[in-house]
């Protein structure tokens, strides 16, 4: 049964819970593209904060793409050393995607900062954010690619998280804010009764937006 009826529904309920954060102009939203970046929108405007992008993208095993054996950013990753092992995955495989994700990162940088400059994390919270995390692997590198840029504290914030991916990005953040953990975690598309993709061009917009949304509230629900 879906918990959401979609994401502006779930940044809702996250904004809850990072109520605390309302107005601090040291801590920032980092949205993970595309999906989260619909949360991270919703959250910053609720809570009054500054809104950036953090570039992250999952490896694909080189026998079924949709399983992850690690997440790369533009300057760190995470690696599962136990699927790479067990499955007996390559190094040379796994040196050719990392190269090739980075090469796709770099783009995508370029293309998300022209919507908007890198926001200064020096010494900040930075709540990292996504629509769900089902592996971990993917957040847990957005994590460190984070540090690089030296916040004082990363917090991870997201709707609905397996357990295994919870203890997994708890090894790198200082802060889990997620409302709904399950071992019953199939998919993060179960959780949402409306999740489909987000383009370029909304991402974009959501990114550059400097003013209050005119988006459309799920039913019941009304914005302050």
């Amino acid at each position: 049964m879906a918990l959401f009826r979609n994401r502006i529904e779930a940044g809702l309920e996250l904004a809850k819970h990072l109520e605390s954060y309302r107005g601090d102009p040291k801590a920032v939203i980092l949205a993970i593209p595309r999906g989260g970046l619909v949360l991270g929108r919703v959250i910053a405007e609720k809570l009054r904060l500054d809104l950036d992008v953090i570039l992250v993208k999952k490896i694909g095993h080189p026998v079924n793409p949709e399983l992850a054996i690690g997440a790369v950013g533009l300057g760190a990753e995470h690696l599962d050393a136990d699927i790479i092992k067990k499955t007996e995955v390559p190094d040379s495989y796994v040196a050719a995607r990392i190269r090739d994700i980075r090469r796709s990162l770099r783009s995508r940088e370029e293309m998300y900062r022209s919507a908007k400059a890198p926001v200064p994390l020096l010494g900040k919270t930075a709540i990292l954010t996504d629509d769900g995390v089902a592996t971990g692997g993917t957040m847990l590198a957005a994590i460190w690619q984070a540090r690089l840029r030296h916040p004082a504290r990363a917090v991870v914030a997201t709707p609905v998280a397996s357990w295994s991916a919870f203890r997994l990005i708890a090894r790198g953040a200082d802060q889990i804010v997620c409302p709904h953990v399950s071992e019953d975690f199939t998919a993060i598309g179960e959780f949402y009764e409306e999740f489909g993709a987000v383009s370029d061009a909304e991402a974009l917009h959501l990114l550059a937006r400097s003013h209050p949304p005119a988006v459309a509230f799920p039913t019941g629900k009304q914005a302050p």
